[in-house]
């Protein structure tokens, strides 16, 4: 990867993830979604300052080719954010504990 590329890269992460946190503030982004987006982002951005760390996941799991690596990866996190929204969809509203209220 050419030092160009890498700059470009990290510029693009972080102005991804600036532009995520102004979501969450002006409350355009829900905040049980952030976490994953954050981590999302903290896991490019090591993997542009550290290219190898692609190269050394995959051949730890036993994968040839890094970028085979990556387009396993992308799919699974794209099921793990839809069992997220599935959940946050489906999960009943917490009881009304305001007193006299018969609930």
């Amino acid at each position: 990867m050419t030092g160009r590329l890498r700059i470009l890269l990290v510029l693009l992460v972080a102005v991804g993830s600036w532009a995520g946190v102004r979501m969450i503030h002006r409350r355009k982004l829900n905040l049980s979604y952030s976490l994953l987006w954050i981590v999302l982002a903290l896991v490019l951005m090591v993997f542009v300052l550290f290219p190898d760390t692609v190269a050394w996941l995959a051949a730890a799991v036993g994968i040839d080719l890094p970028l085979n690596g990556l387009l396993l990866f992308c799919p699974g996190y794209d099921v793990l954010l839809d069992l997220h929204r599935f959940a946050a969809e489906r999960a009943e509203p917490y009881p009304d504990p305001s007193p006299g209220s018969d609930g």
